[in-house]
């Protein structure tokens, strides 16, 4: 069996940190800008990545050795906020509007990405770009790892959900790995982030949002034991019938 280890890159980066101001407070947002090679001095794609951790636990640190190695060896500076809740319209747009402070070429495209609720995250930004006037047409792409599309409430019959979708999220049940996220935690960090009052927000459960026309294309990575997976598969499933190019490694 092959294992990736992934070392802490310290070398070929610089890693500037900054506060910055959003609605009702202040986020703390870390990016990685690879060192320019000669082809690069006009600046580098930028993605903005949100880490796990069900809403509940992670923090910008989370993901550190990822986002190093991304930069680097993607050659695309990687900004990463310590979010509080959702998605802050504020934090992507001051991101593109320093761009040249961390050497980002907003012509060379526009990255959300993120991890379990992470991945939620982004793909919630990705549907709201598409309205945002200072985000709107600038987000290229979308990098959604192991995420969480739909809320639990929404799958248990608590919430109630269109029926043509429960024959499609049988993970949820089946599936469960007690070595990694299982049910009852994905259930208990739902509750925590909106009280399973908002299951069928599309906001929280982006599956459920009316039109998936016109958002950017679409890599899902999905893990074949992970309670998620079948609203991966289902989400992939809705942007290609919407045309959104998609890519899925499981």
């Amino acid at each position: 069996m092959d294992f990736l280890i992934l070392f802490t890159v310290t070398e070929g980066l610089k890693v500037i940190e900054k506060i910055i101001q959003v609605e009702n407070g202040e986020i703390r947002v870390r990016a990685y800008i690879p060192d320019p090679q000669e082809n690069e001095v006009d600046g580098f794609p930028l993605l903005v990545w949100m880490f796990g951790g069900g809403f509940v636990l992670g923090s910008i640190d989370s993901d550190d050795s990822l986002l190093r190695t991304l930069a680097v060896n993607s050659r695309i500076v990687c900004v990463a906020d310590d979010y509080r809740r959702a998605p802050e319209h504020p934090f992507p747009a001051a991101a593109l509007n320093n761009a040249s402070e961390v050497s980002v070429n907003i012509s060379k495209g526009i990255i959300v990405g993120g991890i379990s609720s992470g991945g939620n995250l982004a793909a919630v930004l990705a549907h709201k770009s598409l309205k945002d006037p200072e985000l709107k047409g600038k987000v290229t792409g979308q990098l959604l790892v192991i995420p969480k599309l739909i809320a639990p409430q929404a799958m248990s019959g608590k919430v109630s959900m269109e029926n043509r979708y429960k024959s499609e999220l049988l993970s949820f049940d089946k599936d469960e790995d007690p070595y990694f996220l299982t049910k009852s935690q994905s259930i208990t960090f739902s509750e925590a982030y909106h009280g399973g009052l908002q299951a069928n927000n599309p906001e929280v459960s982006p599956i459920l949002s009316d039109s998936f026309e016109g958002l950017p294309p679409a890599y899902i990575q999905i893990s074949g034991l992970d309670i998620l997976r079948d609203e991966a598969f289902l989400y992939e499933r809705l942007l290609k019938e919407a045309e959104v190019p998609t890519r899925v490694d499981v």
